[in-house]
């Protein structure tokens, strides 16, 4: 599974990763990364820091916890497969 982090803010970005990070691996699952990505652009002009986290094989107790996972304001996450 892969998990897309986005935020205009690189601390915030930063710290949610190593929450999730934790959170993860706490539950017994593999987490590799972030991983950054190069910084995108939004329609004004403003800079948003991409980060990736894999997920190696998650349980159905990790699946639940990321659908539930608190993030600070400005902080979006998309999850693929």
């Amino acid at each position: 599974m892969r998990v897309w982090m986005r935020s205009p803010d690189y601390r915030l970005i930063d710290q949610s990763c190593v929450r999730l990070v934790t959170a993860v691996e706490r539950l017994g699952a593999i987490a590799e990364g972030p991983v950054p990505f190069p910084v995108e652009f939004d329609e004004i002009g403003g800079r948003i820091h991409v980060r990736r986290i894999d997920i190696v094989a998650p349980s159905r107790e990790v699946i639940e916890t990321l659908a539930t996972f608190d993030l600070p304001a400005g902080v979006s996450i998309n999850m693929d497969g």
